[in-house]
């Protein structure tokens, strides 16, 4: 996707004959900037780093290229302009731009981006070039939407080669381990941890963390009151969380954000059979915004853990009373055999032990 991105901005900056170009890709399920695949050409990375996350703000110029399909500045010092705002300024006063073109990148009715040529001098735009703008927008918007398509075909295929490895796993823990690693290498993120727990007993059981020290976590039965596992596990199916958004929630107020030095996580609570089953993070040790693909293949993933929690759940408890039917059989025998009654007493007293 960001090889698309960046053929698109250098492409729109040579035919257009502008000094700098970016582009802002857009999600629009989520309504929310990629910071991500904010790409740029012929300007020097440490300018554009610098405003990567401060992405276009409701109202902004942004926002009025969406709506409006595009929108020519002729000359930014102009007071006809003066409502563009210093935000939307910024990154242009810092590139020394003067004049700039926005135009949506839209298929049908949906954003898939903001593509921005900037110049150096003020400029009038000639009604030909505004033509040639557009026409390159709609190519170029054509371009992404099949990168984007591929590129979520690409993730699900991928995640579900795994999902049918996992399937026939038996052992809980290998199959935790395997499903978190894999989430971790599909996402590239930094670190996943799992939690299963058993709803009937109310207790967490098997655990596993990747990409991250074991000891950062703290076991499940020795988290403090009002944990964000317990957090997830309550009050909310799925939860996104970052640093640069909410620095004081109590989410990433835990030890192991601290130790692990997590700056953006994403959790969702494992459910299968109309049971709660676990809980799953994934988590970032940089700036990150989850796109609705990520999130679309995490839950491919936490739907996989969960059939494999309640599976090993069922299949324990299958196992469990055909123990304790087994039990019954056995001391069903004592009794109509020939042993003496101590005997008998005896034996019914050791079957029942085992069955509880």
């Amino acid at each position: 996707m960001k090889e698309i991105l960046q053929r698109v901005v250098r492409s729109a900056r040579e035919v257009l004959d502008a000094d700098s170009a970016v582009i802002w890709s857009y999600d629009d399920v989520r309504h929310t900037f990629v910071p991500d695949e904010f790409i740029w050409d012929n300007i020097p990375e440490e300018l554009v780093e610098a405003f990567r996350y401060s992405e276009p703000r409701p109202g902004g110029t942004a926002e009025t290229v969406m709506r409006d399909g595009c929108l020519t500045v002729t000359d930014i010092d102009d007071p006809q302009y003066a409502g563009l705002g210093s935000s939307d300024l910024g990154l242009r006063e810092a590139i020394e731009a003067k004049s700039f073109q926005g135009v949506a990148l839209q298929v049908s009715d949906e954003t898939l981006g903001v593509l921005y040529v900037n110049y150096r001098q003020p400029r009038n735009f000639s009604p030909e070039e505004q033509t040639t703008l557009k026409a390159f927008a709609n190519h170029a918007a054509l371009e992404l939407k099949k990168a984007r398509l591929v590129e979520q075909l690409h993730r699900t295929h991928e995640a579900a080669s795994i999902v049918a490895q996992v399937t026939v796993q038996e052992n809980l823990p290998q199959a935790l381990e395997t499903i978190a690693q894999h989430t971790q290498t599909v996402l590239k993120c930094d670190a996943v941890s799992i939690y299963s727990y058993n709803e009937d007993k109310q207790l967490f059981g098997e655990w596993v963390v990747t990409g991250a020290n074991r000891d950062s976590a703290r076991p499940p039965e020795q988290r403090k009151q009002d944990s964000s596992i317990d957090t997830i596990l309550n009050c909310v199916q799925l939860y996104e969380y970052a640093e640069d958004e909410a620095p004081q929630h109590p989410l990433l107020a835990g030890e192991f954000v601290r130790a692990e030095n997590i700056r953006a996580a994403l959790a969702i609570r494992l459910e299968a059979g109309g049971c709660r089953v676990g809980v799953l993070f994934v988590n970032f040790r940089s700036r990150h915004r989850f796109s609705t693909n990520e999130i679309e293949t995490i839950k491919l993933f936490a739907n996989q853990a969960a059939v494999a929690i309640r599976n090993a759940q069922l299949h324990a408890g299958a196992k469990k009373r055909a123990e304790a039917l087994e039990g019954l059989y056995d001391a069903g025998q004592t009794i109509t055999s020939t042993l003496t009654l101590d005997d008998t007493l005896q034996r019914l007293t050791e079957q029942a032990l085992h069955i509880v």
